[in-house]
Parts: structure tokens; C-alpha cells; sequence
């Protein structure tokens, strides 16, 4: 998000990345269906390290998963 501070004009390659990753972090989010309070944690921190977080948020994801208690 530095770039968007420092530059006066920021790339337009940028702003749709950042569009994309908030938009398929709201697709994580909505197949998750946590509390709003999670909701606004995950995005506030994929909007602010954009697809790290996003990355951030796919491993905790599959760690959750993983650890799920499996029903047979």
C-alpha cells in the first residue's frame, strides 16, 4: 500500500490487483461465513498487504480444514 501513499499516480495494474484480491477474499469469506468482526479484520488486512494477506488468509483456511474434526 506504500505505492499508493508515495506516488501521485498510482498504476491502474494496481488497483484492479487489489480489486481482485478483495473480491476473492470476499468469495472466501462468504463460503466461510464468519462473524462481521472477522469479515472486517481479513479485508482491512488484505487491503492493506494486498495478495500477502490474501495468502495469509487461504493458509489459515486450509489449517482450519485440516484441522476440522471429520465426520465419517
Amino acid at each position: 500500500m506504500l505505492w499508493f501513499l508515495l506516488l501521485p499516480e498510482v498504476p491502474w495494474l494496481l488497483v484492479l490487483a487489489l480489486a481482485v484480491v478483495l473480491w476473492l477474499t470476499v468469495v472466501e469469506l462468504l463460503e466461510w461465513r464468519p462473524h462481521y468482526v472477522w469479515w472486517f479484520w481479513w479485508l482491512l488486512i488484505v487491503f492493506m498487504t494486498s495478495f500477502v494477506g490474501y495468502l495469509f488468509l487461504r493458509a489459515y483456511r486450509v489449517y482450519q480444514r485440516w484441522n476440522a474434526p471429520r465426520t465419517e
